[in-house]
Parts: structure tokens; sequence; C-alpha cells
């Protein structure tokens, strides 16, 4: 980790992979790698990488905006999960991640919980403050990029393994489930939610649920 490592060692500095934005500014990035490595314990927490003209958030419309050309004839991957795992982890974040940011202790909100913190959320999605992953990947139809290829959380390891193997990569790569919640399965949706909040679940996820392949539940 880099938070153990000796800074002055050349061991650190040889072989230096942290987390990185690489939509920033490359001066600016190269002074944080600079900054990282002349660090102490007591200055590395203040480190920050610099921002860039992308982020976790950024749309695939904005990237092509800023890319444009650049991306046709690149392999455009997404993963995407069940609305009904989106919302019931949606839920358990908003009412553990402060417990889990200062334990540590994976975010296990209860059934009960759950249940009462649905009504905020359905208004967050009435007031459409709430994006959906099918908004995030919407692009021009004259945008002449390749078709999306969506990996699907459920099973990310093996459909990681099977991506690697069509571009001939074989050496394993293992994902460590680092933010760890509840993974709870699509039916714990049917123990918290009434059936007009299963309907309005439905509805509003109803373009994810058709481009991505999962199945609708009723109550």
């Amino acid at each position: 980790e880099i938070r153990n490592c000796d800074w002055s060692s050349d061991v650190c500095s040889s072989d230096l992979r942290p987390a990185q934005n690489y939509g920033a500014d490359a001066g600016k990035l190269q002074s944080y790698l600079a900054a990282l490595r002349a660090a102490n314990s007591t200055t590395l927490a203040a480190l920050k990488p610099p921002k860039g003209q992308f982020s976790n958030h950024t749309t695939l419309q904005e990237a092509h905006q800023a890319l444009g050309d650049e991306l046709q004839g690149i392999r455009i991957l997404a993963i995407v999960r069940s609305p009904y795992q989106i919302v019931l982890s949606r839920l358990n974040h908003r009412l553990a991640f402060k417990h889990y940011k200062a334990t540590g202790q994976a975010m296990k909100a209860t059934l009960s919980a759950l249940r009462d913190e649905l009504p905020a959320f359905l208004d967050s999605l009435t007031a459409k403050s709430y994006p959906t992953n099918a908004s995030h990947y919407a692009i021009s139809s004259d945008a002449n990029l390749a078709a999306i290829e969506y990996l699907r959380f459920e099973h990310l390891q093996d459909e990681l393994d099977q991506l690697l193997r069509s571009l001939s990569i074989h050496e394993p790569i293992t994902l460590p489930h680092l933010k760890k919640g509840q993974n709870l399965q699509d039916a714990a949706i049917l123990e918290i939610a009434t059936p007009e909040q299963l309907a309005a679940i439905n509805h509003y996820f109803e373009d994810e649920f058709k481009l991505f392949g999962y199945t609708q539940l009723t109550a």
C-alpha cells in the first residue's frame, strides 16, 4: 500500500502505480507523482490526484464530445447491474456509508432500515435527480462508434475472464471486492417495496431493463 511505503527507497519510486486520473493534464499529473514520492506519513493524506476533463461519472456522450474521432475503432466496455440491485445498493450506501468510512466495516443496513429509506430515494427518482446507467451510455446515432459491450456486475469475474481471452490475454486478473456491501439479490426488493413502489422503480428503470436484458419483477 502507498501509506506503508518508504518513499525514500528506490523500490517505491521505480514501480509506482498509485491511483491517478489519466484524463488530467500531463504536467499536473507528473507534479502529483513527484509529490507522492516526496511525501511522508504526515503529508501523504493531504495529496489528491489532479482533476482532469473526465471523471468516474463522465457519460459516453461527454467523452465523445471531448475525443471525437479518437473513439472510432475503440472497443467500448461498460459494467452494468440489475436496477433492483442498484436501488438496494444505493439505499444501503445512504444508510451505512458514514459508518463504513469511519470503521472500514462492511455496509449492512437492515431490511427494515432499507424499507424506511426507500420513500426518500423514490422521491429522488420522481425529481429525476438520480441518473440511470442507460442515460450515461446514450449517444447520437451519427457518432459511428462500436456497439457497447456490457459486462454484468453479478458475473463480472467470469465475463472479465471471457473478455481477456477474446483479447488473447492469458494472465489471470482477479477483481478484489474492496468496498463491501450486502450484495442483496433482486428478490430482496420484494421484501422492502410496496406494489406501488415496485411499479415506480420498474417504470423509472424501464429502458435499463430492456437495454441490459434484466427481468422486471412483479409484486
